[in-house]
This record gives C-alpha cells, sequence and structure tokens, in this order.
C-alpha cells in the first residue's frame, strides 16, 4: 500500500502539472492523417468497430454540433424527422452531402450544414434530433470508454493509493489543470455553444469524447501509471484513450466520426480566460468566446471603448459576475457620476446609493471584494435606508458578513 510520495515523485508533479496546462491549452493544428489512424484504431479496440468510418474534420464546436445533428439525420434516417426534412431540403442536396462526408471535403459540408439546412429545419426537428443523437452516443461510446478504461484505472487507484497521496497529487496536477482547461475553456466553450443554439446543448452534458480539455484527469492518472508504477487491469485501452489526448471535441458514431479542430487562440490572465480586445478562445471559423477575468461577457463589452459604454448596462444586467465585470471597465466613479449617485449610508467598505435610473431613483449596494479588489454593485430592497439594512436583506439574516463572497 502507498502511504507517502517520495521525494522525487513530489518533484515530478509540477512536471505533469506543466505538461497537461500545455496539452490542455494547445492550440496547434491536428495533424489529421496520423489522428485518423489513432481513431480507427481506438474505434476497433475500444468501441468494437471493425470499419474504419469516415472521419470529419472542422473547424469549431459549434459546427461539429451542427454537422453531427444533420448527418444523423442523413445517415440513419429515422422517418418521422426525415420526412420532415425531406420537406424542406432538396433532395439533390442530401445525396451531395452525403458523398461530401464520404469523401471527406470538410469545407462543403460545412458550406451545406450551415448555409442550406439549419436555417430550415424547425426547432422540432432538431429537438428529436437531439433526443437521438444524445442516446445514441451515450450507449455507443460512453458506456464502452468509461465500463472499459476509466471507471476501472479509477478504482484501481483508489484501492491501491491512500488518500492522502491522491489528494496531493489531485491539488497539484488534476484541479489545477481542470481549473485553467476544464472549468474555464471547455465550459465557457460549451455555454457559447448552447447560448447560439438556443440552449439546446444544456441537455446533453458528456454524449462526446471531450478529450483535449480532459487534460486534468489524464494528468492525475498519468501521474499514478507512471510514477507509481500502479500496473492497470485494462492498460492497453488505456494507453488507447491517452493517445488520443491532442483531439479535442470528438462525436464517433457507427459509421462516421466528427472531430473538432483545437481553438486557434487562447488568451488568458492569472489562469482565467480575459482578452481586453477581441475573443479569449478563438476558432478558425470565427466561432469563439468574450471573456473578462473569468467571466463569459459579450461581444459589446469588450470591444466598446469604457468611455462609450452606457452606465445603465449595470442595472440591466441580472448576472453578477457580468455586473462586477461591467464595472471594473467602466470604473466605479464613472457609475456613480452618470447615474447620479447620491450616498444614503457608509458603513466600512460599503455604501448605500440612491441611484438615477432615469424612470425612477433606487437604493444599490456598492460593496468592494477585497479577493478580487473590485467593486460590486447590486440593487437592493427599496424600504433599505441604511447600510445595515440593506445588507440584512442581501443576506436573508441579521447577521453581517465578515468577509464579501
Amino acid at each position: 500500500m502507498i502511504e507517502k510520495l517520495t521525494k522525487s515523485q513530489e518533484k515530478k508533479i509540477s512536471f505533469y502539472r506543466d505538461r497537461w496546462l500545455k496539452i490542455g491549452l494547445s492550440t496547434e493544428r491536428i495533424d489529421r492523417q496520423d489522428a485518423i489512424k489513432r481513431w480507427h484504431k481506438f474505434d476497433k479496440e475500444i468501441l468494437g468497430n471493425k470499419n474504419k468510418v469516415p472521419v470529419i474534420f472542422m473547424d469549431s464546436p459549434l459546427i461539429i454540433w451542427l454537422a453531427t445533428i444533420y448527418l444523423y439525420v442523413l445517415w440513419y434516417g429515422d422517418k418521422k424527422v426525415t420526412s420532415q426534412v425531406d420537406s424542406q431540403v432538396d433532395s439533390q442536396v442530401t445525396s451531395q452531402v452525403r458523398s461530401q462526408v464520404l469523401s471527406q471535403v470538410t469545407s462543403q459540408v460545412r458550406s451545406q450544414v450551415l448555409s442550406q439546412v439549419w436555417s430550415q429545419v424547425d426547432s422540432q426537428v432538431r429537438s428529436q434530433v437531439l433526443s437521438q443523437v444524445t442516446s445514441q452516443v451515450r450507449s455507443q461510446v460512453l458506456s464502452q470508454v468509461w465500463s472499459q478504461v476509466a471507471s476501472q484505472v479509477t478504482s484501481q487507484v483508489e484501492s491501491q493509493v491512500r488518500s492522502q497521496v491522491g489528494s496531493q497529487v489531485d491539488s497539484q496536477v488534476a484541479s489545477q489543470v481542470a481549473s485553467q482547461v476544464e472549468s474555464q475553456v471547455r465550459s465557457q466553450v460549451l455555454s457559447q455553444v448552447a447560448s447560439q443554439m438556443e440552449s439546446q446543448v444544456g441537455s446533453f452534458v458528456y454524449p462526446y469524447l471531450n478529450l483535449q480539455f480532459w487534460a486534468g484527469y489524464f494528468g492525475y492518472y498519468e501521474f499514478m501509471n507512471k510514477e507509481l508504477e500502479l500496473k492497470l487491469d485494462k492498460q492497453k485501452e488505456w494507453d488507447l484513450l491517452i493517445s488520443l489526448k491532442d483531439l479535442s471535441w470528438v462525436y464517433p458514431f457507427k459509421d462516421f466520426c466528427v472531430i473538432s479542430e483545437k481553438p486557434t487562440e487562447i488568451y488568458m490572465k492569472n489562469g482565467l480566460l480575459h482578452n481586453e480586445k477581441g475573443m479569449s478562445v478563438e476558432y478558425a471559423d470565427g466561432f469563439g468566446v468574450y471573456s473578462l477575468n473569468g467571466v463569459r461577457v459579450s461581444k459589446e463589452l469588450v470591444m466598446t471603448s469604457a468611455e462609450q459604454l452606457d452606465p445603465q448596462l449595470i442595472v440591466k444586467e441580472t448576472n453578477a459576475e457580468i455586473r462586477r465585470e461591467i464595472v471594473r471597465k467602466i470604473g466605479i466613479e464613472r457609475v456613480c457620476q452618470k447615474l447620479n449617485a447620491k450616498v444614503l449610508d457608509k458603513q466600512d467598505n460599503y455604501e448605500l446609493l440612491n441611484l438615477d435610473l432615469g424612470n425612477r431613483i433606487r437604493p444599490y449596494l456598492k460593496m468592494l471584494n477585497p479577493s478580487i479588489g473590485t467593486y460590486h454593485i447590486e440593487g437592493v430592497h427599496s424600504d433599505c435606508k441604511t447600510v445595515e439594512q440593506a445588507l440584512n436583506w442581501r443576506n436573508q439574516t441579521e447577521e453581517n458578513p465578515i468577509v464579501l463572497t
């Protein structure tokens, strides 16, 4: 039983952390021919697919989501869905796209999906296809991958390594990598896809392989496997899975596979997605994410100068984190000046202000968050006349907070 890491093993932790951060945040183009070979091997050995299926590469998670839905309809031809699609899509287009998929002409498939299909297929069709794609991929891929590889690796590591060793590696490798790769890049990109697809993506959490953005998990288990020399019952399967580490989103089916290219640019500041001049995550086809200090925001907030931003954005925004970034960019003094702020009460780092919203005047609580050094402004009940009343109303308690959260 392993109860403690050696000095040599402890020193190796930073190597694995940095190695997997580099992989998880990579913007290098995928070697497509090599990736196809590796996918076919994985597809055969893990998923049991003996056929070398067409592998289609596309430029972003948004476009592979569109293409996957469309290709599913074309390939598997559910009668209800197909009949609705066929009534709106010319049969010649259908045959052309099928031919293009088989010949792996990526740019033409993308063009057909975007310009000739998606705008014509109504929400009912999309929702029907969504449920089928989700169940198809979950049952075909995830159950096999996780039952044959991940779950056994997890149980084996836990049974052979005590919690204190696992937590040490986790905190310095898996969690540090995942906080930047998983919680920042992957989650914001997925949220952006969902918002552009009318939030339909929200119902499927893991109906695909998310390889590049599983860097935190891969790093953790690679350390256990190599440095602690834990020989896995499914070592071959694990090696095949980790051999795909440089790929991004992958949608695998029995008859085809769609893979997204990695981002072309990723901008971060202090481990958080951040770019004041453009997208923080950008893909080759123009899809991407705007973020400030780790918060996904609108293009308008990033690309509009502070002087031109309307302070009224603050009172219209319901998300506290986005509101904080609006205040941070515009500047608290300018916000107060533009909204004719009048101080009603002060207490420590709090001020209760009356702000002129144009059609009404109402109280807002101005607060300094000491952990990040920025101000928040939150609306409080109109009956609040003091900071203490505002804090009690905000926290639904008679006790004032020691630290603003």
